[in-house]
């Protein structure tokens, strides 16, 4: 069995995926369009300015898919030709299908911003559109969907009848954690947004602000505009790591964080907060409580601290990491095979 993610790259999940079936002793890659924060995969899809061109560069690569590889994983809901020639071409061949979707690719804006008083939209794609790429995607993997958690079964289970939860990817043996201190000092509170109201940064930007206006004195850190890299590398100087405060689920940043050893904090929606696994570690906090949880935190003895970025460590190496969702693939892969 040989397969294949694609096309497109989602904060380095595709990569860190591939090398994860790898270290299980699967044969895979990815080939996925460049992404801006350099996250490295096998092989990537030229770019040209022409329309026709780009089309028949991707539809060249078929036949070479079609010859090296027996799953084809497809990511954000994501077809390599805009008119799915390439999946219908695949499952012509006997190939299997697979689809993951990520969060934004099928968020139905009416329905999170009624459930969650606190959701500030992504995008503005009708929900319309949503719905109609769910029910083509259910059609092609027979009614099979890969997603991270729970927190999106209420819009997907309408239209697949397996939610596969795997989980979002970190590899924890690179990812070595840099535990908060045990001696007291000025500490470092970062946020890094990639979208600032999606992720409530002026509600973490006027926390901030108040707290040192009350006395508080601490470094605050605002990552953005960075390589995967180089944002690692301010990840790891942290003593306490803000995710988001509006989306209600974490994402594949507060994984990392969790890697690193780090207290992470983060909006959980109250619904949402007993689907995931034994041992969550993530501080709960929304736009209205996030002032008063900071300070609590920032006041807390560094035992407490080191204690909570411990059992950060633990559940990220027992949930997410790149072996962990691995097996999970290769069981839904060799089921349908």
């Amino acid at each position: 069995m040989k397969i294949l993610h694609t096309p497109i790259e989602i904060a380095g999940q595709l990569g860190l995926t591939v090398e994860g079936l790898r270290r299980i002793d699967l044969k895979a890659d990815s080939l996925v369009y460049k992404h801006p924060f350099g996250y490295q995969n096998d092989f990537y899809f030229e770019f040209f300015e022409s329309q026709e061109k780009r089309r028949q560069s991707r539809r060249d690569k078929l036949n070479l898919i079609n010859e090296n590889y027996d799953v084809i994983h497809y990511s954000f809901g994501t077809p390599i030709l805009n008119d799915y020639e390439d999946v219908e071409y695949f499952l012509n061949k006997n190939k299997k299908i697979f689809v993951e979707f990520w969060g934004s690719d099928i968020r139905l804006n009416k329905i999170e911003s009624q459930r969650n008083k606190y959701y500030t939209p992504k995008d503005d794609t009708p929900d319309s559109k949503k719905i109609e790429l769910m029910k083509k995607w259910s059609e092609y993997t027979n009614g099979n969907v890969f997603f991270s958690d729970h927190t999106y079964n209420s819009f997907l289970e309408p239209y697949f009848d397996k939610i596969h939860v795997i989980g979002q990817r970190v590899d924890t043996k690179k990812l070595q954690p840099i535990y908060p201190s045990l001696v007291s000092k000025r500490l470092k509170v970062l946020h890094a947004p990639s979208h600032h109201g999606f992720k409530g940064t002026k509600y973490v930007t006027n926390a901030v602000e108040s707290l040192i206006a009350r006395g508080y004195d601490f470094e605050f850190i605002l990552v953005e505009n960075k390589t995967n890299v180089e944002a690692l590398a301010l990840y790891k100087q942290a003593d306490i790591i803000i995710d988001q405060l509006c989306g209600g689920a974490h994402g594949v940043f507060a994984c990392e964080a969790m890697a690193l050893g780090k207290p992470v904090i983060c909006y959980i929606s109250p619904e949402w907060v007993d689907g995931y696994p034994e041992g969550f570690p993530i501080i709960n906090a929304n736009p209205d409580t996030i002032e008063e949880v900071l300070a609590y935190w920032l006041e807390a003895s560094p035992e407490e601290r080191y204690q909570l970025g411990v059992k950060s460590r633990n559940y990220a190496e027992d949930v997410h990491d790149i072996e962990v969702v691995a097996k999970k693939l290769k069981t839904v892969y060799e089921n349908f095979l």
